[in-house]
């Protein structure tokens, strides 16, 4: 099979970009993809029917099914800078916090309460097991 050039490649891009979905627990048919240069883990692609699939650190698709290539290209695209982002966290009580990505790790993510850096703050964190429902946390 021919690689596809970079213009392509754009243009499957931006044509099939979509928004991050709940994705289902991971299968056992998943594979690493790690960031090439440093091995830093970006996400997994799994195996789905026909094709491959995207997942994020928070067990959020980030594409439908589709080839290899394209799986592996939105992951290096995405990165890992949706982790520095702020965040809403619709705890079980009903309160609604401001919160920063703490950690991540295979099966889940640490969350922050926002202290805007204040020194002397008690840090409060919260441990979601992954995939992340995207009504517990989401963009602020």
């Amino acid at each position: 099979m021919e690689l596809p050039n970079e213009l392509e490649v754009a243009k499957r891009w931006t044509c099939r970009r979509q928004p991050a979905r709940y994705a289902l627990p991971m299968s056992n048919e998943r594979f690493e993809h790690r960031r090439q240069g440093d091995g830093e883990l970006l996400g997994w692609i799994e195996e789905r029917g026909e094709g491959f699939v995207a997942v994020d650190h928070f067990g959020w698709e980030r594409t439908g099914i589709v080839d290899w290539f394209d799986a592996e290209s939105v992951l290096d695209d995405l990165g890992l800078s949706y982790l520095a982002e702020r965040y809403v966290y619709s705890a079980d009580d009903g309160r609604i916090l401001d919160v920063r990505i703490a950690e991540v790790r295979e099966g889940a993510v640490v969350i922050k309460e926002e202290d805007a850096g204040a020194i002397g703050m008690p840090q409060i964190f919260y441990t979601l097991r992954t995939p992340v429902d995207p009504k517990v946390l989401r963009l602020r």
